[in-house]
C-alpha cells in the first residue's frame, strides 16, 4: 500500500543492444574513413570502452535504487514536530493539494497511518496559516473519485474525496492517481471495521 515508484533495470536489453550497436558503428566508421578493418588494438579499446559504459550504468542504477529506497523510507516517517497517537506508524503517504474554500489549494502530504488519515501542509503553507487535518480511521465513512466542480485552483484533474462521519462536507484532495489512492483508502478503512 505504499506509494512508491517502479524502477527499471539499469542494464536493460535495449541498453545492451545500443551499446553493441555503438561499438559496431565505431568499427564501421573506421572502415569507411581509413579504408581497412580496425586493428586488434582498436577493437580491444572499443571493448574496454563498452565495459566501462556498462559498469558506469550498473553503478548509476544501484545508486538510483539506493536513493529511491531512502526516499521511500524518509517519506514513510513523520516529521519531528507531529504529535503522534499511541504507537502510531505511517503506512502510506501521497503528495496532495487540499481544497480549502473555492480559491485556496493547500499543498502538503496525506498520510494513512495505523490510527488515522492525516494531512500535513508543507512548511510554506504553515507560514500562511494552513492547518493540519486528521480523522480517525473508524470515522472515515468512505473515499471516492470526484470530478472538478466549478471554478477552483486545483486544476482540471479528478480528485480524491474522503467522507468523514460527523462532518457536513467531504474533504477533497487533488492527487496524481486518485483511483489508486481511493483503492488504498478503502483497503485501509477495512482494518477499522468491526
Amino acid at each position: 500500500m505504499t506509494a512508491s515508484g517502479s524502477s527499471r533495470s539499469p542494464t536493460s536489453p535495449v541498453q545492451v543492444f545500443l551499446l553493441v550497436l555503438s561499438v559496431a558503428g565505431v568499427a564501421t566508421s573506421w572502415v569507411f574513413f581509413v579504408g581497412e578493418w580496425p586493428s586488434a588494438a582498436s577493437l580491444m579499446l572499443n571493448f574496454v570502452l563498452l565495459v566501462m559504459i556498462i559498469t558506469a550504468n550498473l553503478i548509476r542504477g544501484r545508486q538510483r535504487e539506493e536513493h529511491e529506497r531512502l526516499a521511500r523510507r524518509s517519506f514513510l516517517s513523520f516529521p519531528a514536530k507531529v504529535v503522534r497517537l499511541h504507537r502510531e506508524e505511517p503506512l502510506a503517504t501521497y503528495l496532495v493539494n487540499r481544497k480549502v474554500g473555492s480559491l485556496r489549494p493547500v499543498g502538503g502530504r496525506l498520510y494513512l497511518t495505523t490510527h488515522r488519515v492525516l494531512f500535513l501542509p508543507h512548511r510554506e503553507e504553515r507560514v500562511l496559516a494552513a492547518k493540519e487535518w486528521s480523522a480517525l480511521g473508524g470515522d472515515v465513512v468512505g473515499a471516492r473519485v470526484v470530478d472538478r466542480d466549478g471554478f477552483d485552483l486545483l486544476g482540471k484533474r479528478e480528485r480524491l474525496s474522503i467522507a468523514v462521519r460527523g462532518e457536513s462536507a467531504d474533504e477533497v484532495f487533488a492527487v496524481t492517481e486518485p483511483h489508486t489512492v481511493v483503492e488504498d483508502v478503502q483497503r485501509w478503512r477495512l482494518s477499522f471495521v468491526d
